[in-house]
């Protein structure tokens, strides 16, 4: 892949875009107060510390770059992007998805764009391939940073082993959390917006002790979009406490939990309707189909179906639908392409039970230790974040719509929902939780030489991480009007669907009872155990020469990765045994590059860096070499640094080419 690519920290062009949905957002906030606002007594940071007390404006400062070091953004090889905190609330970004498409190169899919609102944190890509997801502070970190606790967001494009670890070619999002500073400040933000959403924050900083600091952060929000249905309650807090017990040693403390709905469900649906002939119907039971011209179909297995106005389960085997061109159902009630295509009542018009949606709750704790003796440096840090998401949603929402042409209901009676449109689904509970711990230690000594100056530094972490889903369906086991049913849980005759009427979208789900001699039972779909695990040592270097005006960054990486799964088999819908897989992989990667300006304004970059994504599920690849488990990828680039007007405009403009191939064998 081969573009010119155009990198600027300030995006004019953008900027001037988002005030305008912006001017519909007000913001009330109460800034830190002057008297306490004394200045933090300077401590001089070990090279692992990225401070954002430098950033200026929209500007960030440094980054971390060659191998976890922090350097100044300007001056580093590596493409990034850093929105810092002013810049989030200029824009009056409420989440990660609004602020990240401001990265470079950036695409963002939001969660509640499609019938699945879970969010892994993937949401972002860059330069038109797949990310590593987000990272918090450079921990693992498996679904978005709130925005309450962003200090800066930072957007790594391309793949750099040597940065942030094992991720996919288009790079990685890293978010840098708010850390409890030495000065007394607090503030209140209030938003609204012209959608209805509300949006409230709260941050507390106390410096305690001229050693001791903390914080707190707090949120809560109630997010409508232009969809009338839809809602995104989430709420959270988060303590931050920073520890100067001696000279040139500090300890910060991170520790967040928050909780959230979102609700879930189809915005697009398709034409099940136009081909009927607008007068074939179903008044009773039939033994054979109705001729193909009458744009129907008969349902010849049970159809176990739940609806308003019907009570408990009603079986319409032998009747049967209308047939439709399966294309997109336009907006408004125009352009019909056919006489009886159907057409959406309102642009947000949804179908699905408020019922179905997703709470997911979250828990991170992170540690820092660092310690700063003379040029030497060291650093231990842990984090652990777990996050449980519980979801109940339609595995088979096919999202066509019908006209309901039953006329006799089975046991003889009318149908009060006769001539309605309607659309269906099936009923299905989900539970995933998911848990990374990191440990990680690393060591850097730093060697001045006139006016060069030389870091050399060491890390090693281990990171694991498990995932165990679990998914459960709803069958019928018992019916007293065939005693014949199927003993198969899975099969379709036992499904329990949900049609749902146009006329009431907002009626309540109902699950069917074990009453009237029906019953009915869930029936686990996916039992799945993940254990990976990551081991990692890398040796980094970075220089400055000729009075910083030229940088070199070097840095060899290795990793041993191995995956322990089990995955539950079944059969007739019950547990039948197990499948086990064990994968182990490793992988060498290695980045360099440089830096130079030989004018204080105009500067040249050039990178050359590798990454690697673990294959970790049963079918590996298949190359020339046999199984491969591991897929790696490698990215070039160059161009020009500037910085324009004393450094209020600075930027890049460069070339990159980025392959990405699997060619590393399992061992």
């Amino acid at each position: 892949m081969h573009t010119l690519a155009s990198l600027p920290i300030l995006h004019p062009r953008r900027l001037a875009t988002a005030l305008l949905p912006a001017l519909s957002a007000l913001t009330l906030g109460a800034q830190p107060v002057a008297p306490d606002r004394a200045p933090e007594a300077v401590v001089e940071l070990s090279p692992f510390t990225v401070s954002t007390d430098e950033d200026r404006g929209y500007l960030a400062a440094d980054t971390v770059s060659g191998g976890r070091l922090s350097m100044n953004l300007l001056k580093s090889p590596n493409d990034v992007t850093a929105l810092t905190r002013e810049f989030l609330d200029d824009i009056g970004a409420v989440d990660l998805q609004e602020a990240a498409v401001w990265l470079t190169s950036s695409d963002v899919a939001k969660p509640d764009s499609s019938s699945d609102s879970r969010d892994f944190g993937g949401t972002v890509t860059f330069r038109g391939l797949s990310t590593g997801g987000t990272k918090r502070d450079f921990f693992p970190y498996q679904t978005s940073v709130e925005n309450y606790i962003t200090q800066r967001i930072e957007g790594a494009r391309g793949p750099n082993a040597i940065i942030y670890g094992d991720a996919a070619a288009g790079g990685l999002v890293n978010i840098v959390t708010k850390r409890a500073n030495f000065r007394n400040a607090q503030s209140v933000q209030f938003r609204v917006d012209s959608e209805g959403s509300l949006f409230g924050s709260l941050d507390f900083n106390r410096k305690l002790t001229d050693r001791f600091a903390v914080r707190l952060n707090a949120f809560t929000q109630d997010r409508k979009t232009w969809i009338e249905s839809y809602s995104d309650k989430r709420s959270g807090a988060q303590l931050a406490a920073t520890f100067r017990p001696w000279r040139g040693g500090e300890v910060r403390l991170d520790a967040e939990y928050t909780r959230g709905r979102r609700s879930d469900g189809q915005l697009v649906f398709r034409d099940g309707v136009s081909s009927w002939d607008g007068t074939t119907v179903f008044t009773g039971p039939r033994t054979a189909n109705f001729p193909a011209a009458s744009g129907t179909t008969r349902f010849t297995v049970d159809k176990l179906v739940i609806s308003p106005s019907l009570s408990g389960i009603t079986n319409f085997r032998l009747f049967g639908r209308t047939v439709g061109t399966n294309l997109t159902l336009p907006e408004v009630d125009e352009n019909r392409p056919f006489a009886r295509f159907p057409v959406l009542p309102r642009e947000d018009f949804r179908i699905m039970p408020k019922e179905f949606d997703q709470l997911q709750r979250t828990t991170h704790v992170a540690t820092f230790f660092e310690q700063k003796i003379g040029d030497l440096s060291l650093e231990v840090a842990a984090a652990r974040s777990t996050i449980n998401r519980e979801v109940e949603r339609s595995p088979d929402a096919t999202n066509l719509v019908y006209v309901d042409i039953i006329q006799v209901l089975p046991d003889g009676s009318a149908n009060p929902n006769f001539g309605k449109y309607y659309s269906e689904h099936t009923y299905a509970r989900e539970n995933t939780p998911s848990a990374v711990e990191t440990f990680r230690i690393a060591g850097a000594y730093e060697l001045e030489l006139g006016s060069n100056r030389q870091i050399f530094s060491a890390v090693a972490s281990r990171q694991d991480g498990s995932f165990s889903p679990r998914f459960y369906r709803l069958a019928r086991t018992k019916d007293p009007t065939n005693p014949n049913i199927s003993a198969d849980l899975s099969n379709s005759s036992n499904a329990i669907w949900f049609w749902r009427y146009w006329d009431q979208p907002d009626a309540p789900l109902t699950l069917p009872t074990n009453t009237g001699g029906y019953e009915f039972q869930e029936y686990i779909t996916r039992d799945t155990d993940r254990n990976d695990r990551l081991d990692t040592i890398q040796f980094n270097t970075v220089g400055y020469y000729f009075d910083s005006a030229l940088s070199l960054v070097a840095g060899y990486r290795i990793d041993r990765y191995d995956v322990h799964s089990r995955t539950g088999l079944f059969s007739a819908g019950r547990p039948a045994g197990n499948n086990y897989q064990y994968v182990e992989a490793d992988a060498k990667t290695a980045s360099f590059g440089m830096t130079y300006f030989p004018w204080r304004d105009f500067g040249f970059y050039a990178n050359y860096s590798n990454g690697f994504t673990p294959q970790s599920d049963e079918n590996p690849w298949i190359g020339a070499r046999g199984p491969q488990y591991t897929t790696d990828a490698t990215n070039r680039s160059g161009g020009v640094r500037l910085r324009l007007l004393d450094g209020k405009i600075v930027g890049s403009v460069g070339y990159y080419d980025t392959v990405e191939q699997t060619s590393i064998n399992k061992i």
